[in-house]
């Protein structure tokens, strides 16, 4: 009985205070840039890790540090992310970093102003926080040199973790390709750290679309089903239309629902047909988002153009 309240208390502790964001941040990247877009700010993404040193001060100490509050509450809309999650991994691989604690700072346009692939101190945080809150300081290089960091968190006696991890690696095998990911003009490379701890997952998504109906084929490793919700219509189309359809435009991958749903709503508002396909996994569900199909491959373009303007990076997929 003794050995089942430890576990059940480690449970607690584990979905409890490890996914703690800082307490002026959003939880979800597609609301913050919404918020960013609307205030005129600096969407301010720091991705960490559940039971990680490091993740933990950077979320609890760090972001709650008066001056680094101060700039966050001024210049930025702040959001979690949980590197190890989809949505997260998505994201490290589009602004090439590969360690946690790490910061993404962009615009309005969703393009790249600044990233940090580390952990920086309080004061260190402030004056990285306060150099790019000025436009004419975006895409510019600094030291981020921080010694500082590391001792701030071997110093820092409340951390109660249970598995002290090395930082996460994004490896470039580890989820299935996608332009979402890669097809993302960012600034400067970040040099990758020196002997970095991969984690690797073997989860492969194989799918194959036809004119009448999305379907995922089942491979040795693993099943994955399938399921496509209704496209909501926002013009009338000619059968002939719809038969000779061959563009679809994909806008993102998503592992949290209401992620998906936001930006289908959003593709929907700037004249789009957003759908989702849900791709049950086994052991975690992805939420893919797409718009289409279009008649013509200058209509899907036309539809990239309004994302883009919207702050939304998409791409076109042609029907076989």
């Amino acid at each position: 009985m003794h050995l089942f309240k430890m576990i059940l208390f480690t449970l607690f502790v584990s979905s409890t205070l490890y996914a703690q964001k800082p307490s002026n941040f959003e939880g979800n990247y597609l609301d913050a840039m919404e918020k960013a877009k609307q205030s005129k700010k600096i969407c301010a993404v720091v991705f960490s890790e559940d039971n990680n040193r490091a993740s933990a001060y950077t979320n609890t100490i760090c972001f709650e540090d008066v001056n680094v509050k101060k700039q966050i509450n001024q210049n930025y809309v702040g959001v979690a992310s949980n590197a190890k999650d989809f949505d997260g991994k998505i994201l490290m691989k589009r602004w090439q970093l590969n360690k946690v604690p790490a910061v993404a700072l962009v615009g309005n346009d969703g393009k790249l102003i600044a990233s940090v692939n580390h952990g920086l101190s309080k004061a260190k945080m402030a004056e990285f926080l306060q150099f790019y809150s000025l436009p004419g300081n975006a895409g510019k290089s600094v030291d981020q040199s921080d010694p500082q960091f590391e001792i701030e968190v071997r110093e820092w006696q409340g951390y109660k973790g249970i598995v002290e991890e090395d930082p996460i690696i994004v490896q470039k095998d580890e989820i299935e390709e996608s332009a979402d990911a890669t097809n993302v003009v960012t600034t400067a490379p970040v040099k990758p750290a020196v002997k970095p701890t991969v984690v690797k997952e073997e989860t492969k998504i194989v799918q194959t679309q036809t004119t009448t109906k999305s379907s995922i084929e089942p491979e040795t490793k693993k099943t994955i089903v399938a399921e496509k919700e209704e496209v909501v219509a926002t013009r009338t189309v000619k059968t002939e239309e719809v038969a000779n359809a061959k563009w679809l435009v994909q806008a993102g991958v998503f592992g949290a629902e209401a992620s998906a749903k936001a930006l289908v709503g959003k593709i929907n508002s700037n004249g789009g047909k957003g759908s989702i396909e849900k791709i049950d996994q086994g052991d975690k569900i992805i939420y893919k988002v797409i718009a289409g199909k279009f008649v013509s491959e200058t209509e899907a373009r036309d539809l990239i153009a309004r994302l883009s303007g919207a702050g939304i990076q998409s791409f076109i997929k042609v029907i076989n």
